[in-house]
């Protein structure tokens, strides 16, 4: 989700789950993205993205899933962000990963997430605020990307796609390409088997999700989407 002035973004990932109740996963984060739209679009950045998410979840109610939620605005040089569950932010700096959201679950693989039958509400987000410099490149992205890739990988693919004068349309393809590959693997070598092992798990192939990946590039006022 992106609002028509390029200031506000979002990525909302549907709980799959829902599937085997009959329900279609996608019915309710599409729910909850034109609830965010909607305000976004009246409003603009000077509303926080707390505010945007509160806003989203009141209007999707009445339909039935569930689904994290990130959403990040963009005024002047001020990153606000509001992240819940396991989808995420990251600002990368000259190679290096300067600020990371953290995910949320109430036991692995079991986000935190926003429905009318989930406890969790937009008050349990993960608040974030960070002043952005010239060239920083901002990801947002579903678990499908940090699932597979380490942010590491994360960074080097950024780099590598940056000196080539990639746009940020190539930077997300080029995540979401590594992702995907990574997603294929037999033997992977990823965070969400590293994550596993901690739980005494043995997860060892890719993992295969859906993949959304956002990027903007910040240019002193001058954002690259």
């Amino acid at each position: 989700m992106i609002s028509s002035d390029g200031q506000v973004l979002g990525v909302f990932d549907g709980v799959g789950g829902w599937a085997e109740d009959g329900v279609d996963p996608r019915d309710y984060p599409v729910a909850l993205r034109d609830g965010c739209k909607l305000i976004a679009e009246t409003v603009g950045p000077s509303l926080d993205p707390l505010n945007i998410l509160r806003y989203g979840y009141r209007q999707s109610m009445s339909i039935m899933g569930s689904s994290t939620a990130c959403i990040v605005t963009i005024s002047n040089n001020v990153l606000l962000a509001a992240n819940l569950g396991d989808s995420g932010l990251r600002v990368l700096r000259k190679g290096q990963v300067v600020l990371a959201s953290a995910p949320q679950q109430h036991r692995f693989n079991t986000p935190f997430q926003l429905g009318p039958d989930s406890a969790d509400t937009p008050e349990d987000a993960e608040l974030l605020q960070f002043t952005l410099k010239d060239h920083d490149t901002i990801v947002l992205a579903s678990d499908g990307l940090y699932d597979n890739l380490f942010d590491s990988e994360i960074a080097a693919t950024v780099s590598r796609a940056g000196a080539a004068h990639g746009s940020a349309a190539t930077l997300a393809c080029a995540l979401a390409r590594g992702a995907y590959r990574r997603s294929k693997e037999a033997c992977a070598d990823n965070p969400f088997n590293a994550e596993a092992r901690r739980y005494g798990l043995g997860f060892k192939d890719g993992k295969q999700d859906d993949i959304t990946v956002l990027v903007a590039v910040y240019h002193g006022g001058e954002d690259d989407w």
